[in-house]
């Protein structure tokens, strides 16, 4: 027993010893530190911090106000000079800079626009299914794997600042994947969509395009054809777009057309007042029949899942 007694307490001794060293080891290493830091402070960082205050910054603050009194005295000279280096700068970067282009027209798109145009009036599903045989001939194109989505809007033709509606028009625009993955040039693949697009297609006139970046900034070059009469308005127009078209240029030129839209085609009805009187009717209700009867009118909405159809009501076909 006695001597199970000692050997615990010799274990003890060591066990002490052993918890002892590392906590004497961390106290040498924070005196030592503690006695570099106040060295450090003393011999290098004190000395630096006087020179600075007594010799350094009063030399600084006597130089800076010698030049600002010369200044001063000499101020039609001094706003002179700072005139003719301005000026001096200015004729330098006339004369050597290579030009400053805020939106480049090098930069790939990132989206190509099919823009359809039909004769005013027409019917949305005429313009819907020259919208899909559009469709079906960017499908067969050879740099149709460089498309990411295509995605076709009957109704409204997409600009870059300004949208237009109507049942003539139609847009699709083709997003490409990203630049690095692409296997074709984007500006080749868009000169091909120029160039194949809607060959085929009458009654349309369709033209592709990449959006316009940046503020609006209107066409490079516009022919502007003023007067009063319309019709003679129309005949030059078009006299002037087919001499640009059968010119040498005309390979070079892009969205040659004429702005002057063409007028919408309407049928005017005459009401006989007294006899719609008779029947208890006025020009607003027959108005609104006859739009109902041409254009339709919605009468309800079909809801299937989160979707929601119109249902538009018009009379029969005769």
């Amino acid at each position: 027993m006695a001597q199970r007694e000692r050997r615990d307490g010799e274990a003890k001794g060591v066990t002490s010893r052993t918890l002892a060293l590392p906590h004497s080891a961390e106290a040498a290493s924070a005196v030592l530190t503690g006695a570099g830091l106040w060295w450090l402070n003393g011999r290098v960082l004190e000395p630096i911090g006087l020179w600075v205050r007594e010799v350094s910054q009063p030399n600084v603050l006597r130089a800076y106000e010698r030049v600002l009194r010369w200044s001063m005295r000499r101020r039609f000279l001094l706003v002179s000079q700072a005139v003719a280096v301005l000026v001096l700068v200015v004729a330098l970067f006339s004369v050597f800079n290579n030009g400053i282009e805020f939106f480049p027209e090098s930069v790939p798109p990132e989206t190509v626009w099919v823009q359809i145009e039909t004769p005013t009036g027409t019917r949305a599903e005429v313009t819907d299914e020259i919208t899909q045989q559009v469709e079906r001939e960017l499908a067969e194109l050879t740099e149709a794997v460089d498309y990411e989505s295509v995605v076709a809007t009957t109704g409204q033709r997409v600009g870059g600042f300004g949208n237009e509606s109507g049942t003539q028009y139609a847009t699709v625009a083709v997003s490409l994947v990203d630049y690095k993955d692409r296997e074709f040039d984007s500006f080749n693949t868009l000169e091909h969509m120029r160039n194949t697009i809607g060959n085929e297609i009458a009654g349309a006139e369709i033209t592709v395009d990449k959006p316009q970046e940046g503020p609006p900034t209107g066409l490079p070059v516009s022919i502007e054809i003023s007067g009063e009469d319309f019709e003679q308005l129309q005949l030059l127009g078009d006299r002037a777009i087919q001499i640009l078209s059968n010119a040498p240029v005309a390979p070079r030129l892009e969205g040659l057309e004429s702005d002057l839209a063409e007028a919408r085609p309407e049928l005017r009805i005459e009401v006989d007042r007294e006899r719609a009187k008779l029947f208890g009717l006025n020009t607003q209700k027959i108005g609104l029949t006859v739009r109902s009867a041409i254009n339709g009118t919605e009468a309800s909405e079909f809801r299937d899942g989160e979707d929601e159809y119109d249902i538009v009501v018009r009379l029969a076909e005769r």
